[in-house]
């Protein structure tokens, strides 16, 4: 449970599971041209979270971490 945050504000997350250190997740976000389903599956380590993230339906993957506040 919980949200992913970016400028369109906050979205749920979908989806959620986790296996020992793997993480996968899903979030749908409405960018005003209709809706983008985003797909995160990364590695936990510490207070971070290394993901990889995937567009459903495009052609489009990029990397990012994720880091606990603290």
């Amino acid at each position: 449970t919980g949200t992913v945050s970016g400028r369109q504000g906050d979205t749920p997350i979908d989806d959620g599971t986790i296996a020992g250190d793997e993480i996968s997740f899903s979030a749908t976000r409405d960018f005003g041209r209709g809706d983008m389903k985003f797909l995160y599956e990364g590695t936990v380590s510490g207070g971070e979270i290394e993901l990889t993230v995937t567009i459903e339906d495009r052609d489009r993957t990029f990397e990012m971490t994720a880091k606990r506040v603290e």
